[in-house]
């Protein structure tokens, strides 16, 4: 079953006339009306009937107009949607993300993305940088989103990266400590500063060493030449919140998000010789021509997340 066809009975059936049908079609009346005889002798079936000065559709007729309206709805949605796909407007857009990120960032970026990219279905992947990067290598996900402490485009030459924010380490303490008001301000860093060498026998609250930010502040205590008892969190806030409340001193980075919630009664101190960051990076493949919207969701997170880092 042929567009024109469609149109040519379609056409038919509306004006119940083939001279009428012919047109409105901009074609003769003859070739419509051998057209149509044409037509039926291939099906076999009349789908027309002579009724007075009018043309009555037939129960084959009936039924071929039902189907064949369908159809051209259908080929209409098709085509639009291709024209979507074709002008980046519809797509599919998979990210990797930390669930920490996930909590602050998510809500701050998604919604700009989706006003802009209405038609894209949207898939998140919640994971370790490691998993991610993983993804990104198998095709599985289009763009991830994670902290890094050492460079990685020696490491995987096969993805491009873009540096998203810039976070400065710091160290978190309950208000009521007596280290909260030993910090002295010194140039170059974002808190009152404090001497780490003086900490060593203090309990550390970190994250894992295979994590950024866990790699950052076993970098800190090398530097300061310490060993100090630790103790280890994948969740990085929960070490802030104990922190906050009098229980160990927690290293973590002073990263942005205009939804990252504050944890209370904590105060924020520098360390370090000089200071010490990591960088949150957005990661896609290399391979091919990124999208579109890779390229757009990369730079809504770079304007977004990138403000008011404290470098």
């Amino acid at each position: 079953m042929q567009l024109r066809e469609i149109d040519y009975i379609l056409a038919i059936a509306q004006y119940r006339s083939v001279t009428r049908a012919a047109e409105h079609l901009g074609i003769s009346q003859p070739t419509l009306s051998k057209y149509l005889a044409g037509f039926e002798k291939r099906l076999g079936v009349r789908l027309f009937s002579k009724s007075g000065r009018f043309l009555t559709l037939t129960y084959a007729g009936e039924s071929y107009v039902q189907m064949a309206t369908q159809i051209k709805t259908l080929t209409g949605d098709f085509n639009e949607r291709l024209r979507h796909i074709a002008s980046m407007q519809e797509g599919r857009l998979a990210i990797g993300i930390g669930p920490i990120r996930a909590r602050d960032c998510l809500p701050i970026l998604l919604p700009v993305f989706r006003e802009e990219y209405p038609y894209y279905r949207i898939d998140i992947l919640e994971s370790s940088t490691e998993q991610q990067i993983q993804k990104l290598l198998d095709g599985e996900i289009q763009v991830a989103l994670f902290p890094a402490f050492t460079a990685l485009m020696d490491r995987y030459p096969d993805l491009c990266f873009e540096t998203i924010a810039v976070e400065q380490f710091k160290l978190c303490t309950t208000r009521d400590s007596l280290l909260a008001a030993q910090g002295v301000w010194k140039k170059g860093f974002v808190y009152p500063w404090v001497d780490l060498r003086r900490l060593g026998n203090e309990l550390f609250l970190v994250s894992p060493p295979d994590t950024a930010t866990g790699q950052g502040a076993f970098c800190l205590f090398d530097r300061a030449g310490i060993s100090p008892e630790t103790m280890q969190f994948s969740n990085i806030e929960i070490a802030s919140e104990l922190a906050a409340i009098g229980f160990g001193l927690c290293i973590r980075t002073d990263y942005f998000s205009p939804n990252y919630r504050a944890v209370q009664n904590a105060v924020n101190l520098s360390v370090g010789e000089e200071p010490l960051y990591i960088r949150f990076l957005a990661a896609w493949r290399r391979t091919g021509r990124p999208s579109q919207a890779v390229l757009r969701f990369v730079q809504i997170a770079r304007q977004t997340l990138g403000r008011g880092i404290k470098r």
